[in-house]
Formats: structure tokens, C-alpha cells, sequence
């Protein structure tokens, strides 16, 4: 998987105990705990397991590098949904580092434009396409 990809999905990659990478989809986040679904059903992980090399990728920055540690999971048959307890693996997110200059105008548009990046993003994730809204 790309993850310097355009797109702006959240992806978790780590290690097993048996050494074999995983990639998964973020679903929720906190400061100490971390849910994301799994969709290989070959990944095999079991509870108080160490997941190593533990990373969280959101909107192409890294948020997280550790380890993390099993709590809870949940096998639906197609997709396994996986609590874990994280580390204190935080990396430090500049989220004004595109900020230049010091004039508080230039540093307040680029921030404008940052957030209309963000919520254009979130709409063409989020938007409801014409035909579906047909059926439904």
C-alpha cells in the first residue's frame, strides 16, 4: 500500500509476533488505545499480543511509532476489528508546519486554505453519490 498516496485515509502498518506485516484502516483513536480492522483473514493476532514497529499514518504524517499490545478483538468473518494499547510512541505533528512568514495574514490564509483542503477532502470521502440516493 501507498501511504504517500493523495488520498487522505488513515492507515496502520505493524509487525505480528510472527513477523508478518500488517496493514489496517483506522477506525478511532485515543491517547492511549487504538481501534483499526483488519481485512487479511490470513493475520493472525491474539490477545496481549505485542504488535512491533507499530505505525499510525493519518493525512500523510506520522502520529505514532512504537509498539502496541493487544486488548481486544472481534472477528466478524470478513474483517477483524482489533483494540490495542499504545505505548508512549507519540511523534511530535507540526500541523502549521506549511505556515510561512511572519505576517499573521499570510500564516491565517495558508491555515484557511489548509482547512478547506481538509474539508473538501472530507466531503468527496463522505458524499452520497446520486444513483444510491435513487434506490434508497
Amino acid at each position: 500500500m501507498d501511504l504517500t498516496s493523495e488520498s487522505s485515509q488513515s492507515v496502520i502498518t505493524c509487525r505480528n509476533s510472527q513477523g508478518t506485516e500488517l496493514t489496517a484502516n483506522l477506525l478511532r483513536i485515543k491517547r492511549y488505545s487504538v481501534v483499526f480492522e483488519v481485512y487479511n483473514p490470513y493475520s493472525i493476532l491474539q490477545l496481549s499480543e505485542v504488535l512491533s514497529d507499530f505505525r499510525i499514518m493519518a493525512s500523510r504524517r506520522l502520529l505514532y511509532h512504537g509498539k502496541a499490545v493487544v486488548s481486544n478483538l472481534l472477528n466478524t468473518g470478513i474483517v477483524l476489528v482489533c483494540e490495542a494499547m499504545l505505548d508512549e510512541g507519540w511523534v511530535e505533528v507540526d500541523f502549521l508546519s506549511s505556515v510561512t512568514g511572519s505576517s499573521t495574514s499570510s500564516g491565517s490564509s495558508d491555515l484557511c486554505g489548509q482547512f478547506a483542503n481538509f474539508m473538501g477532502e472530507w466531503k468527496s470521502a463522505n458524499k452520497v453519490q446520486d444513483p444510491f440516493k435513487l434506490v434508497v
